[in-house]
């Protein structure tokens, strides 16, 4: 931690880990910005499934299980962040099934501000390699 010339401490971190839910890894990472949290830097927090990560052509979204994002217009500003999204979107592989009450899909979303209109788009992307081709047919 360090305090800026102003008195008021400044904090920047980030957090990655693998979690394991019924034998799927998860990748859950936090960012935690040195200042005001503002478009340039926000603060983030997303799991999403390694596994589905691999099955997803390169560049393209990833599923995410839960994806929140915050941000204030301007540095001078405080209280409750103005731009802030939340969407949780949990497989069916992790919800509660083979019993008389089962969820089949499920995806929450929540948004405020510059969100409600523009969503985040710079989350994780796939890693599949392309597809090659099919050879010409004789």
């Amino acid at each position: 931690m360090s305090t800026e010339a102003s008195g008021s401490a400044s904090i920047s971190g980030s957090i990655k880990t693998d979690i394991s839910v019924n034998g799927e890894t998860y990748d859950l990472s936090v960012d935690i910005p040195t200042s005001t949290p503002v478009q340039a830097s926000p603060y983030e927090l997303m799991i999403y499934s390694k596994t589905e990560q691999a099955k997803t052509p390169t560049g393209e979204n990833v599923p995410t299980l839960l994806w929140m994002e915050a941000y204030y217009d301007a540095a001078t500003d405080s209280g409750a962040p103005q731009n802030m999204y939340l969407q949780l979107s949990p497989p069916a592989s992790i919800l509660p099934s083979g019993t008389s009450f089962a969820i089949n899909n499920l995806s929450v979303s929540f948004a405020t501000g510059a969100f409600t209109t523009t969503p985040p788009t710079d989350g994780p992307k796939g890693t599949k390699a392309a597809t090659p081709p099919n050879p010409p047919q004789q």
